[in-house]
């Protein structure tokens, strides 16, 4: 049986033989299993998109600026909405990642990750 493309892309290729994945190749018969997961990719935390920081700052800057003006309730309630919209963006702002997952040798191997499940559909059976 000749070997067949069934995936391509700059660093995965996988065949109905083998799965390259950035050099390393793993024949098809010495992979144990294979499967999907989620993390969620927190906006916070993560190095390309650090909103939180200018948040932060704009925020005190708003509060001290308004603060001369209002009375300390006002302050308080404008704080505690501010607070909460931000904790609605937040949780919002947070979206699941999956993962493509190879068991091979005993190791885990993560050869793809999308926000869009649907990109791994031609690869589950059953």
């Amino acid at each position: 049986m000749s070997e067949k493309i069934l995936y391509e892309d700059s660093n995965i290729v996988i065949t109905n033989k083998r799965v390259s994945v950035s050099g390393e190749t793993y024949p098809v018969k010495q992979i144990a299993s294979v499967g999907v997961y989620s993390t969620k990719d927190d906006p916070m935390v993560s190095t390309e998109n650090n909103s939180g920081l200018p948040g932060v700052i704009f925020f005190s800057a708003l509060v001290s600026g308004v603060a001369g003006s209002m009375s300390t309730a006002s302050i308080g309630w404008l704080v505690f909405f501010v607070l909460v919209g931000g904790f609605i963006f937040y949780s919002v702002s947070i979206k699941p990642v999956f993962h493509l997952q190879l068991s091979v040798s005993s190791k885990e191997v993560n050869i793809l990750s999308s926000t869009d499940k649907g990109i791994f559909k031609p690869f589950m059976i059953g």
